[in-house]
């Protein structure tokens, strides 16, 4: 149990680090109704997983520290900036 734990909580500091903060809220919402409820809680996997594989926003940490000149450019694209 505490590898699928800790993936999920590697997901969820990517997905945090990539400026997806509804999806963190998502996914950790989801792991407690599903522990208060009683069910299995590995739905709140899908949006944390979700976060760390779709491209992150040009102003995040995640962008500026791994992105190069193409994939900034896509990630402007996707997310256009508010300047």
């Amino acid at each position: 149990m505490a590898v699928p734990t800790l993936a999920w909580l590697c997901c969820l500091v990517i997905s945090g680090l990539k400026g997806k903060p509804a999806l963190v809220t998502i996914s950790i919402g989801i792991l407690m109704m599903a522990d208060v409820i009683g069910q299995v809680a590995g739905r709140g996997v899908i949006p944390a997983v979700v976060g760390a594989i779709r491209i992150a926003r040009p102003d995040s940490r995640w962008a500026r520290k791994f992105y190069g000149p193409d994939k900034m450019a896509i990630a402007l694209k996707r997310f256009p900036t508010k300047v």
